[in-house]
C-alpha cells in the first residue's frame, strides 16, 4: 500500500471513529435532542450558473432542495437536514459533511443523518426507521474504504446496497437521497443498483438532469434509445457545458448505435441549438452521405477544421463511399495525416498526388506524402516526395519552406554535405532569420566556424543573434574550450536566452573552481527563470563549497533584511537559489506575512448546481458537472478550490486554478515560495499506483512518466492533440501500435488510447525503451519521446562529451521539443520532492 493510501485510510478511521462514545450513540442522542429544530427552511434561490469552466463562477448563496426534490411525508428529510442550523450544529464529526472517499467526499454521514432525522421524527413509521438502519449499515461498512481509488472488501456494502434497492421497489426513495445512493453505487461498483437509484433521482427538480445524463451514460451500450431520450433535453438547453458536452457524446455514440427515424430527426433537431464545436460531433455521424446535403455537411465539416474527432468520423464515412470528388479525397487523406494515421494516409495521398484538379492546392498532396515517410522515419522516400512537391511548389516562401524539410531529411540520413547544400538553397530563395540560424547549426557541425560567423552576420532580429551566438558558446564547450565559451556568453543579454546560459556558465566556473565567479554568475540570472531553469541554478549552488554558500546566505539576510516588508529583488533571489529545506521554510513563512497569505479557514460560498451536489456530500459529481460555480478569488479560495478539484478528480482544472492562484500572489516569486499547499496542488498525482506499475513494466523513473503525463495532457486521458496524439501520454496512433507489438500486446485501437490504463503502459514502455538506448540520459529520452529519436541524437552528439542535462536542453533547437523537455524535467523532480519513492 502506498504512503498516500495509508494516510488516508487513517485519516477516515479517524473520521469515522472518534475517541470517546460510539458515534452511532451519540449522534443518536444528539438528533433526537434536536429533531424539532430541524424544519426545512431553506429557500429555492436561483443561482447565477457559470457555464465555463475557467470562470471563477458564481458565488451565490447555496441553493437548499425544497419538499419536492427530497420527497414526502414529513417536512424533513437527507437534503432539508443540511440547512440552517444543522450545518453549524452537528457533531464534530460529522462537520463539513463528507469524509474521505476515494477521490471525492464521503456521502454517508449526510445519508445517514437525513435518515435517523427522518426515524426519529416518524417514530411510528416503522418504514424509515428500516432505512435509517440500512443507512447504518453503510456507514459502518464504508469504514474499510479509502481514498486514492484504492478498495478493500466491498462485500458487505454491496449487501447493504442492495437492502436499500430493495427497499425503495417498495417505498420510493425521496430523489435526493436516491442521488447520493447512486454515487453510494457507483463507488462500490454496483451498476444495477446504480441504475435504480438514477431512475428514481431523475425525478428531483434540482438534481434531474444531472441524473438523466448520467443514466444515459450508462445505457447508451444497451439501450440507445432510451438514452437518448434522457438527454434530449440537455442538448436544448443545459445547465452547465459539462452537462451539455456529456449529452453531446451520448447523443454521438447513441447515433452510431441506430435511432428510430423520430427521435434520430429530434436528436439532429436539437442539435442546431448547439455552439458549432458541439453541434459537430452529432453532425458528423448523424448526416446520411448517400444524399446530396448528409454529403455536403461531411464535406463541410472537414473544410472547417480537419483536427478534431468529428472530422474523423466524417473522413471515414466520405471514405466509404468510393466515388470521392478529387477535394474529397484531399480533405479525407489530410484528416488522416493531421491524426496521425501516417500510413493509411500516405496511401491515400498517393492517389491525390496523381490528380489534376483545381480544387487541390499544388505541390501540397505530395509535400505531405513526404511528410508521412518522413514521420515513418523512411528518409529517402521523404527526400523522393520531397523533390516532387517542389516542381509545382506556386511561391518562394513555401519552396524555401519544403527546401528546409528536405535539409532536416538529409541531415537525418546522415548526408551533412547535401543537408548543408539545400539549407544554403532555402536561405538564398527566401531569407529569414530561423533559415540562417539553421545554417549556421549545420556549419557548426561541419566545423566552419568562419563561414557561421559570416551566416550571424546577417541575422537581424535580436534575439536571433543571441540565439546564433548561443549556438557558438555550446560548440566551444562541446569542443572544450570553456574561456571562449563563457567569453560568447558574457556576450548574450536578451530573454529567453539570458537566464539559461548565465545557469550553464555558472556550472563552468564552479566545475573549474571559481566558485564566487558562479555565485555572482547564478544571481545575475535568476530574473525570470522558470521551473526547470530554477531547479538547474539550485543544482549549481548545491555544487559550490559549504562555506560559499553560507556567506552568500549571510549576505541574502542581510539585504532582505534591509527591504524590510516590501518583496524586493533579495528576497525573489533568494526565493529562487535556497538549496535548504529548514530555510526555505522561513522564507515560505516571511513571504506569507509580507503577502498577507493567510490559510483559508472554512469553506467558500459555492452556488449554482456545484453547490447543490456539494450539499449531499457529491464533491466529485459537483466538479465534473458545475466547475465553474468554484471560486477562483481571492487566492485563498481559490486554492481551496484547486484542493477540492483534486479531490473531485480533475487535476486538470486543479493545475488551471493553481496558476491563478500564483499570478494572484504574485508570479515574480516562485511557487515554491508559496504555501506548500499551492506546490502540491500544482504538481498531483491522480494514479500514484499505476504510475508507478507501469514505470516498473518499462524499467525507468516513476518520477518521469508522472512528468511527461503532467506535461502532455494535465492527467486529462481524454485530450487529443492537433498532430494527433492521444491520452495521458500523448501516444501516436502507429507509435502505440509499434510499442504493443514489441510487448507482444494486441494492437490498440486509437480510442483505447484514451483508456489511461492503456496509455500509460505504452507511454511507459515506450519511454523505457528511449531511455535505455540513451543509456539512461533522461533528458534525451524526453526530448525524444517529442521529437523522435533521430533528431535527439543529432542533439547529444553537438552537445558534446561532457554534455550534461542544462547544456543538452540548451543545445535543442526546436523551440517547442526545447520547452516541452524544461517542463517534463522540472515536473518530474517536483514529484520527487513531494512525493516519497515508492522503493523506500
Amino acid at each position: 500500500m502506498t504512503t498516500g493510501s495509508r494516510s488516508a485510510r487513517a485519516e477516515y478511521k479517524a473520521a469515522v471513529s472518534p475517541a470517546g462514545p460510539d458515534p452511532m450513540i451519540k449522534t443518536f442522542a444528539w438528533l433526537s435532542f434536536k429533531r424539532t429544530s430541524y424544519m426545512n427552511t431553506g429557500s429555492e434561490t436561483e443561482s447565477q450558473r457559470a457555464t465555463d469552466d475557467r470562470s471563477p463562477g458564481s458565488r451565490a448563496t447555496r441553493r437548499h432542495c425544497t419538499q419536492k426534490d427530497v420527497g414526502s411525508p414529513g417536512p424533513i428529510s437527507l437534503t432539508s437536514g443540511l440547512a440552517g442550523p444543522f450545518r453549524a450544529a452537528r457533531p464534530e464529526f460529522l462537520k463539513g459533511g463528507r469524509l474521505p472517499l476515494r477521490a471525492g467526499g464521503n456521502p454517508f454521514p449526510v445519508l445517514l443523518t437525513g435518515a435517523l432525522m427522518r426515524a426519529t421524527r416518524f417514530r411510528g413509521r416503522m418504514d424509515y426507521l428500516k432505512t435509517g438502519m440500512i443507512l447504518v449499515g453503510l456507514l459502518v461498512s464504508f469504514s474499510v474504504v479509502v481514498s486514492g481509488g484504492e478498495r478493500a472488501d466491498f462485500r458487505s456494502a454491496e449487501q447493504e446496497i442492495s437492502k436499500a434497492h430493495r427497499l425503495n421497489q417498495q417505498i420510493p426513495l425521496p430523489p435526493g437521497e436516491a442521488m447520493v445512493l447512486a454515487g453510494v453505487a457507483r463507488t462500490i461498483g454496483a451498476r444495477e443498483a446504480e441504475q435504480v437509484f438514477l431512475e428514481r433521482a431523475v425525478e428531483s427538480a434540482a438534481f434531474g438532469e444531472v441524473a438523466r445524463v448520467e443514466l444515459a451514460e450508462m445505457l447508451v451500450n444497451t439501450d440507445a434509445q432510451r438514452a437518448a431520450e434522457l438527454v434530449l433535453p440537455s442538448l436544448g438547453k443545459a445547465g452547465s457545458t459539462q452537462l451539455r458536452e456529456a449529452a453531446v457524446g451520448v447523443a454521438r455514440k447513441c447515433v452510431l448505435k441506430g435511432l428510430s427515424p423520430d427521435l434520430q430527426q429530434s436528436v439532429e433537431s436539437a442539435s442546431r441549438r448547439l455552439p458549432r464545436s458541439s453541434r459537430r460531433a452529432i453532425e458528423a455521424v448523424a448526416a446520411d452521405p448517400k444524399t446530396r446535403g448528409g454529403r455536403q455537411t461531411l464535406k463541410q465539416l472537414l473544410e472547417r477544421d480537419q483536427g478534431d474527432l468529428p472530422a474523423l468520423d466524417a473522413a471515414r464515412r466520405l471514405e466509404k463511399l468510393g466515388d470521392l470528388s478529387p477535394r474529397e479525397q484531399w480533405l479525407v487523406a489530410g484528416c488522416l495525416f493531421r491524426h496521425a494515421l501516417y500510413e493509411e494516409a500516405a496511401t491515400a495521398l498517393e492517389i491525390v498526388a496523381g490528380l489534376t484538379s483545381d480544387d487541390i492546392p499544388a505541390a501540397e498532396p505530395a509535400f505531405l506524402r513526404g511528410r508521412c515517410a518522413f514521420r515513418l522515419d523512411r528518409w529517402a522516400e521523404a527526400e523522393n516526395w520531397y523533390h516532387g512537391a517542389l516542381k509545382t511548389v506556386p511561391t518562394q516562401t513555401r519552396r524555401a519552406e519544403i527546401q528546409v524539410h528536405l535539409a532536416r531529411t538529409r541531415e537525418l540520413a546522415g548526408d551533412l554535405e547535401g543537408a548543408i547544400e539545400m539549407a544554403r538553397l532555402a536561405v538564398v530563395t527566401k531569407t529569414s532569420d530561423d533559415r540562417r540560424l539553421f545554417l549556421i547549426r549545420l556549419r557548426l557541425r561541419q566545423g566552419r566556424r568562419d563561414l557561421a560567423d559570416l551566416g550571424l552576420a546577417g541575422v537581424k532580429a535580436t534575439s536571433a543573434r543571441a540565439r546564433g551566438r548561443v549556438l557558438m558558446a555550446l560548440h566551444e564547450l562541446a569542443l572544450g574550450r570553456t574561456e571562449q565559451a563563457l567569453e560568447i556568453f558574457r556576450l548574450v543579454n536578451v530573454r529567453p536566452w539570458r537566464g539559461p546560459v548565465r545557469i550553464v556558465a555558472a556550472g563552468e566556473l564552479a566545475r573549474t573552481g571559481r566558485p564566487l565567479e558562479a555565485v555572482a554568475m547564478l544571481e545575475s540570472a535568476v530574473k525570470g527563470l522558470d521551473a526547470f531553469w530554477g531547479g538547474q541554478a539550485r543544482r549549481v549552488m548545491a555544487s559550490l563549497p559549504i562555506e560559499v554558500v553560507a556567506d552568500w546566505r549571510a549576505r541574502q539576510k542581510q539585504m532582505v533584511e534591509a527591504e524590510g516588508m516590501n518583496v524586493g529583488p533579495a528576497l525573489r533571489r533568494w526565493t529562487v537559489l535556497e538549496i535548504d529545506a529548514d530555510v526555505m521554510a522561513g522564507i515560505r513563512k516571511r513571504l506569507a506575512t509580507t503577502r498577507s497569505i493567510g490559510r483559508f479557514e472554512g469553506e467558500p460560498s459555492v452556488g449554482g448546481l456545484a453547490g447543490d451536489l456539494r450539499s449531499l456530500g457529491l464533491n466529485q459529481e459537483a466538479v465534473r458537472w458545475d466547475p465553474g460555480a468554484f471560486p477562483v478569488k481571492p487566492p485563498q479560495e481559490g486554492l481551496w478550490t484547486a484542493q477540492q478539484f483534486l479531490a473531485g478528480n480533475s487535476p486538470w482544472r486543479a493545475i488551471r486554478t493553481v496558476d491563478a492562484v500564483w499570478r494572484s500572489w504574485g508570479s515574480d516569486i516562485p511557487v515554491r515560495a508559496y504555501p506548500e499547499a499551492l506546490e502540491a496542488a500544482n504538481y498531483p498525482m491522480p494514479r500514484y499506483d499505476e504510475v508507478v506499475k507501469a514505470a516498473e513494466a518499462g524499467v525507468l523513473d516513476w518520477a518521469i512518466v508522472a512528468g511527461v503525463a503532467r506535461e502532455e495532457s494535465r492527467w486529462n486521458p481524454a485530450v487529443l492533440s492537433r498532430v494527433g496524439a492521444r491520452g495521458l501520454m500523448q501516444l501516436m496512433p502507429l507509435t502505440a501500435i509499434t510499442v504493443a507489438a514489441r510487448l507482444g500486446m494486441a494492437a490498440p485501437t486509437p480510442g483505447q488510447l484514451f483508456e489511461p490504463v492503456w496509455s500509460l503502459k505504452l507511454g511507459a514502455a515506450e519511454l523505457g525503451r528511449l531511455t535505455r538506448n540513451f543509456d539512461g540520459f533522461s533528458p534525451a529520452a524526453v526530448a525524444a519521446y517529442n521529437a523522435g529519436e533521430a533528431q535527439s541524437r543529432l542533439w547529444i552528439e553537438q552537445c558534446g562529451a561532457d554534455c550534461n542535462e542544462a547544456r543538452f536542453v540548451l543545445t535543442i533547437t526546436f523551440g517547442v521539443t526545447r520547452g516541452y523537455t524544461e517542463d517534463v524535467l522540472a515536473s518530474a523532480e517536483a514529484y520527487r520532492r513531494l512525493i516519497p519513492d515508492p522503493a523506500e
